[in-house]
C-alpha cells in the first residue's frame, strides 16, 4: 500500500504539500500563544530562542546585501522563465502548447506574490528584529528565502524538461544549491529576520515547489484523459 501511494505521484505530492501547510500553520499559531515576548515594543512568539538567537548574531549589513543579490538573480530567472513561456505562446500559437511545468510555474508564481500581500499586509505575524522603539515591518516569513528557494527549486523542474543535457542540469542543481545556502544563511546573519521566519520562508518554498509538482500532475492526467476522449 505504501509503495503504491509513494509511486502515485499526483498523491504524494498533494500530501506533501499539505503536511508543509499544516506545519506552517501550526508555526503561525505559536508564534502568536506560546512564549510570546516584547522586543522594541512589538511581541514575538516563541521568544527564548528567537531572542537568544537575534541577540547572538545582530545584524550585519554586508550579509544583508549578499542576500539582496541573490534575490535579485532568483528574480531575473523568474523573469526569463516567465519570457520562456510568452516565447511559447507566441511561436505555437496558443496558451496550452506551453509545456506544462512553465504552465504550473506561472500559478505558483501568482500564488507567492499573494502569500506576500496577504503576511505584509492582511495577517502581519510579527515584525522585524530591533533595537529601536518599534518596528513597523513586517517580518513573516522571509521573503529573500521563500522566494529564492522556491525559484531555484522549481527551476529545476522546468530546466529539466527543456535541457537534456544530464551535466548542465547538475551543473544548476549545485550551483543553486550553494546559493541557496548561502543566501538562508547571510539572511539569518544579516539580523533583518527571526530565526522562525528563516524557517517559514523554507518551509513556504518547500510547499509550492511540491504543489509545482502537484499542478504538473494534475495538468498532466487531464490531458491524457483529454486526448484519449478525442
Amino acid at each position: 500500500m505504501f509503495s503504491k501511494f509513494v509511486n502515485n505521484k499526483k498523491v504524494l505530492y498533494g500530501v506533501l504539500s499539505l503536511a508543509l501547510l499544516l506545519v506552517i500553520l501550526l508555526m503561525i499559531v505559536a508564534l502568536k500563544k506560546v512564549n510570546v515576548s516584547t522586543n522594541g515594543g512589538n511581541y514575538i512568539g516563541l521568544s527564548s530562542i528567537n531572542l537568544a538567537i537575534f541577540n547572538s548574531i545582530g545584524s550585519n549589513k554586508a550579509m544583508d546585501i549578499i542576500s539582496t543579490v541573490i534575490l535579485g538573480l532568483a528574480i531575473a530567472m523568474a523573469v526569463g522563465f516567465a519570457v520562456l513561456g510568452l516565447i511559447q505562446v507566441i511561436k505555437r500559437k496558443k496558451l496550452e502548447a506551453i509545456d506544462t511545468p512553465i504552465k504550473a510555474l506561472a500559478l505558483v508564481y501568482v500564488i507567492t506574490g499573494w502569500i506576500y500581500l496577504i503576511f505584509d499586509y492582511v495577517l502581519v505575524v510579527n515584525y522585524r528584529p530591533t533595537t529601536e522603539a518599534i518596528s513597523t515591518s513586517p517580518s513573516f516569513p522571509s521573503t529573500h528565502t521563500m522566494v529564492i528557494l522556491m525559484v531555484f527549486l522549481t527551476g529545476i523542474t522546468v530546466l529539466e524538461g527543456i535541457i537534456k543535457n544530464k551535466k548542465a542540469i547538475y551543473g544548476y542543481e549545485i550551483g543553486c544549491g550553494v546559493l541557496g545556502v548561502v543566501a538562508i544563511v547571510t539572511r539569518m546573519l544579516s539580523g533583518k529576520h527571526w530565526f522562525t521566519d528563516i524557517i517559514a520562508g523554507i518551509l513556504f518554498a518547500l510547499l509550492l515547489y511540491f504543489f509545482h509538482k502537484f499542478i504538473i500532475e494534475l495538468l498532466n492526467e487531464y490531458q491524457v484523459k483529454h486526448t484519449n476522449n478525442q
